[in-house]
């Protein structure tokens, strides 16, 4: 009697087993993290490619870029093959700061800078390629040169409303 109560038990767990893996298959487990290092080294690398390239509001690539399109063009290209994804499809300067990057305080390559105007408001966004104590040197899709353009920043500008990671979707 014993036996097979023990018998019993272990067919049920094995039954559970096997149900749990199915369902483990066939729905997948999704979660948001922060870009990782080889992920953001990638898309500051791809990013630098693009150098040259024009600028114009509203494009997103592969020809013509606004400053958050050559952000997330350079994204989509560093986790393209990966399990990784974008949590959005398209986002402003002020989505990108808001909804979909975390703060950081040690600023790396593939870092978002973010800058404000006098009222506060996020309204432009490049990519860091390097950071040192004082200083940022961004990949800028700007107005102000017409073109794709790596540029030099000071850390401490008034206008510099933050630095921070973006947040990617991971499936399992």
């Amino acid at each position: 009697m014993n036996w097979t109560r023990h018998l019993t038990v272990l067919i049920l767990l094995l039954i559970f087993a096997v149900i749990m893996i199915s369902i483990d298959l066939l729905v997948p487990f999704t979660f948001r993290i922060r870009a990782p290092e080889e992920i953001r080294t990638g898309a500051a690398g791809f990013a630098e490619t693009l150098e040259g390239k024009p600028c114009s509001f509203g494009e997103n690539g592969p020809e013509a870029f606004d400053c958050s399109g050559l952000i997330i063009y350079s994204y989509r290209e560093s986790i393209r093959g990966t399990r990784f994804s974008l949590p959005f499809e398209d986002a402003t300067s002020e989505e990108l700061a808001r909804q979909y990057s975390r703060p950081v305080s040690r600023p790396q390559p593939g870092d978002i800078a973010f800058f404000q105007n006098e009222k506060g408001r996020i309204v432009h966004a490049a990519l860091i390629l390097e950071s040192s104590e004082n200083e940022l040197l961004l990949l800028d899709a700007g107005d102000y040169s017409g073109t794709v353009t790596a540029r030099s920043v000071n850390s401490s500008r008034s206008n510099l409303h933050s630095v921070a990671r973006l947040i990617l979707t991971v499936s399992y």
